[in-house]
């Protein structure tokens, strides 16, 4: 008989897991940590970006981790509010030096609506990215040019935005007197042992293929590097998870209070209490009962995933490089889930037994905020990428697969 998965011991399950991403989709290598406790979990697989001749090693090898960038910029901004130089409720523009936000409304932004997205700043596609380094910079000018426009109060509505995380690592330098690199370097990755990560643009160890540069396979370069710069490798995140689950130290070397890990977990805003929310800087998740705080990431041909289940003392960090990378991620992901936190679906689906209370207040024609609430010229960008208007009306009986050619789904 077939072990089953607990019995199956991580590495070999995890394996196994990399096989089957690398085999079923287009992606070149991967790697992967995973922190159980006092165990830790390293490994690379497949070869490095670009360069088929040089496999991946957990310990040197570099990916890209896009969004998942913002992890170690919350985790900055967090030692900054342990060290009593902000507070999370104070107005940032009271700290900020590079920046003057405009005074649409009488609320100011405060740390705390940047860290949970609620901010009121539409997103700003402009500055994200170039397509070459040399035309990468300084984060000051980033985040002070083409600034988004402030479309309603903070605190109010979520609305994900890189800008956001690209001012809180201006904010941190600001208040340090440090560039955001430096800080982050000295306060997070130094400590921590994470010797290989870097917010350099470009840098060469990327592609470490013989006689291939960085800039001959790559067009796309961040211009908002706390929000999605980060290049590491697979054990230098698993020190990040360790912190994360360690209440702020490993090995001797602490980055942060408990208090202060406790406080980056806790939930800081939901627009409903039955509904999951943000903690500081990381989305929450539910499964089953066990509750995930964690970000996902994504540049072009890379693919990341950082998750950390705090009370069960689990974290996991994967990434992907390839055609496929978010399939071959996503693959890794769900099987390590299932084993640290699997869902029982054994149970009978509830189905309803009338229309809902209220349902009148639920239909209607929605569209994303990203479109309905941008004020500048690239409104009509985000309307096409957003897609069509969705219509919605709440009946009790199943409606038709589609009607009139538009497609109709019935939710439980």
């Amino acid at each position: 008989m077939a072990a089953t998965t607990q019995e199956t011991s991580l590495e070999t399950f995890v394996d196994d897991a990399a096989d089957r991403a690398l085999t079923e989709y287009d992606a070149g290598g991967l790697t992967i940590a995973v922190v159980d406790g006092d165990d830790v979990l390293t490994s690379g697989y497949g070869h490095a970006f670009r360069s088929e001749d040089v496999p991946v090693h957990a310990n040197e090898t570099l990916f890209r981790v896009g969004s998942v960038s913002k992890v170690v910029t919350w985790t900055a901004a967090m030692q900054i509010v342990d060290r009593d130089r902000v507070e999370p409720d104070a107005p940032v523009d009271d700290h900020l030096e590079a920046v003057d936000l405009p005074e649409t409304f009488d609320d100011p932004i405060a740390l705390e609506h940047l860290a949970t997205h609620t901010s009121g700043l539409e997103v700003r596609g402009r500055g994200d990215s170039v397509r070459n380094p040399e035309y990468v910079r300084p984060l000051a000018e980033s985040v002070s040019t083409d600034m988004p426009t402030r479309v309603r109060p903070p605190g109010e509505l979520p609305q994900y935005t890189n800008y956001a995380a690209a001012l809180t690592g201006q904010l941190v330098a600001d208040i340090t007197g440090q560039r955001f690199g430096s800080f982050v370097a000295e306060n997070v990755f130094e400590p921590l042992g994470m010797s290989n990560s870097t917010f350099q643009p470009a840098p060469p160890e990327l592609v470490p293929a013989e006689g291939t540069a960085v800039e001959d396979v790559v067009n796309f370069y961040s211009d908002v590097a706390p929000a999605s710069g980060l290049h590491t490798t697979g054990a230098d995140m698993a020190r990040l998870l360790q912190v994360h689950l360690n209440g702020g130290v490993v090995d001797g070397e602490r980055i942060l209070s408990e208090r202060a890990v406790d406080e980056m977990h806790r939930q800081w805003y939901t627009p409903h209490e039955r509904m999951d929310g943000m903690a500081f800087g990381l989305f929450e998740e539910s499964r089953g009962d066990a509750r995930l705080v964690r970000h996902g990431g994504g540049v072009p041909q890379f693919a990341c995933e950082f998750a950390l289940l705090p009370e069960d003392s689990v974290g996991l960090f994967v990434v992907a490089h390839g055609d496929e990378a978010s399939d071959a991620k996503q693959e890794v992901v769900d099987a390590l889930l299932e084993r640290f936190a699997p869902v029982d679906s054994s149970g009978a689906r509830r189905t309803p037994d009338g229309t809902p209370q209220r349902a009148d207040e639920l239909g209607g024609r929605y569209r994303s905020v990203n479109t309905t609430d941008n004020a500048t010229a690239e409104k009509p960008i985000y309307g096409l990428f957003t897609g069509q208007p969705i219509d919605v009306r709440v009946a009790c009986r199943r409606p038709a697969d589609n009607r009139a050619g538009r497609e109709h789904r019935r939710v439980g």
